[in-house]
């Protein structure tokens, strides 16, 4: 219908604005002073060191090994367009969790993320946030699908494996991210009855 395609209209003029981002010569504070620094200092060491001079270099880091790797290959550029990638998983995983509650909820709740100029912003930058939202939205989504069918007959226990595994890459891209899990915990040892997942879930994204 006619709102569908005003929708994928207003989605590609938005992820192209980003895109082109991608491209500027600004790579964002943090980059400079973290997420693409201690890559490059690991790569002129030939290894993973420790400096006095930032506490930073003892945070986790698996965003940043992909860093590492794109500073090898090519330069920052790369970086940045892994972490624009992240932010496109990121929209198609919330489409995914939309979907879950209703059609309207799969159009817009990546829609509306996208037209945030914070999320615009963070697409033109190698930074790590990206990478754990999209963590974060995937274990959402495995949880949903185990809270929808709890009151089946059998339970997908594979659900909650997807989620530890998700919740696992949080904890590995930033020290924030150990409190996905605490949280997807208690979802799972709330009371069907006394926690109206899906109305909630309903809520936050429409």
């Amino acid at each position: 219908d006619h709102t569908v395609n005003w929708a994928w209209i207003a989605f590609a003029i938005l992820l192209a604005n980003a895109f082109v981002r991608v491209f500027d010569d600004d790579l964002g504070w943090d980059a400079l002073t973290y997420h693409l620094a201690f890559p490059e200092l690991y790569l002129f060491e030939n290894g993973i060191v420790m400096t006095p001079f930032s506490h930073l270099s003892g945070y986790i880091a698996a965003t940043e090994m992909l860093y590492l790797l794109a500073l090898y290959l090519e330069g920052p550029k790369l970086a940045v367009l892994i972490h624009f990638e992240f932010g496109l998983l990121t929209l198609v995983a919330l489409w995914k969790l939309g979907a879950i509650v209703s059609r309207r909820a799969a159009i817009l709740a990546p829609l509306f993320l996208l037209a945030d100029p914070l999320f615009q912003t963070e697409l033109g930058w190698a930074y790590s946030d990206l990478s754990l939202g999209f963590y974060f939205t995937l274990a959402a989504i495995a949880i949903s699908s185990f809270l929808e069918g709890r009151g089946a007959a059998e339970v997908r226990r594979s659900d909650l494996l997807y989620a530890g595994i998700a919740c696992g890459l949080c904890c590995a891209t930033r020290y924030l991210g150990a409190s996905v899990g605490f949280a997807m915990v208690v979802l799972v040892c709330l009371p069907p009855r006394r926690f109206l997942w899906r109305d909630n879930l309903k809520t936050c994204l429409t």
